[in-house]
């Protein structure tokens, strides 16, 4: 028993990321999360932090609220829904709980450095550095439109869990995301990539994967884009997030450090440094490279300007 333990406190972190094994997703994110809950109200545990995803809400069509959350329309993945799923059980079985929803957690703000798993944009990476630095790619199609990337800097988050589990009240939903007025477009991310990574001579932009006629592409390219159809699809939709509970936070002494294009750049550059398949590709493909990428928005056939490369392009 917790109770035996001495255990007055749970920070639950523990899930499954895998969107298509819909088994592991439930055993681990709702029945997992059951069992802790369970145990920790049998144990008297005072306090129980939860640690969900900003994207919990699912496709709902309106603001991500700092509340308990609605059923959607519609979900991105399986993972989305058992996490919700768990927020419910969380609540219904009346532990105190605080739910933290952090967005996409990427490296420090300051030094770009990186210590979790792979996932969410170091995933988007690793299928770059493993699809397609094969060979010089000189012209790319990609998705990529005109909405925000919410990103959240791993010293960030560190820095906030510890203000929450001080300041937040029992029973609160707190949204752990950037302002989505700094946080770069996925038209940015790209830029970032095309411009540090892979500088291929164009880079064409589509609203979404059904617009790009795959057929006609390099294998690679293709492989890539069918890899990385989940979460280009996710970062197309035009979530926005409820932050209520950030002032305060602020007001106690938190330095939160909003996702920009410039912090994602640093992010990038420490993960090309520290790739040995990228200084390949550099090596071999250098005299190649564009000395400007032009990129185009396939809608329109119109070069994009590039005096544009800020968050809303």
């Amino acid at each position: 028993m917790i109770k035996n333990f001495g255990i007055n406190s749970i920070i639950h972190c523990a899930g499954c990321l895998d969107y298509y094994n819909d088994d592991a997703l439930n055993a681990i994110n709702i029945e997992f999360t059951m069992r802790l809950t369970v145990a920790a109200k049998m144990a008297g545990v005072e306090f129980f932090a939860y640690i969900s995803t900003a994207y919990s809400a699912g496709y709902a069509g309106r603001m991500v609220p700092e509340t308990a959350l609605s059923e959607p329309c519609a979900d991105p993945t399986s993972y989305t829904r058992t996490k919700r799923a768990a927020e419910h059980l969380i609540q219904n079985y009346e532990v105190p709980f605080i739910v933290v929803r952090p967005s996409i957690v990427i490296g420090d703000s300051a030094t770009g450095r990186y210590s979790g798993k792979r996932y969410g944009l170091y995933q988007q990476w690793m299928g770059i550095e493993r699809l397609l630095c094969d060979r010089y790619h000189s012209n790319l199609h990609l998705v990529g439109t005109d909405e925000p990337v919410n990103l959240l800097h791993q010293d960030t988050f560190q820095a906030s869990i510890a203000y929450l589990l001080r300041w937040i009240p029992i029973s609160a939903y707190v949204n752990l995301v950037s302002d989505n007025a700094s946080v770069p477009s996925m038209k940015a991310l790209w830029r970032l990539v095309g411009e540090v990574m892979l500088h291929p001579r164009s880079i064409t932009f589509y609203d979404n994967l059904k617009q790009i006629n795959l057929k006609t592409l390099d294998i690679r390219q293709r492989s890539y884009l069918t890899f990385a159809r989940t979460n280009l699809e996710i970062a197309a939709y035009p979530w926005q997030f409820e932050r209520q509970w950030l002032p305060l936070l602020q007001q106690r002494g938190l330095q939160f450090a909003e996702a920009s294009v410039t912090t994602v750049q640093t992010c990038l550059d420490r993960f090309v440094r520290s790739s040995t398949v990228m200084q390949k590709y550099h090596e071999c493909f250098h005299s190649e490279f564009a000395d400007h990428i032009v990129y185009r928005d396939s809608i329109h056939n119109a070069r994009i300007p590039l005096a544009a490369n800020t968050r809303g392009t």
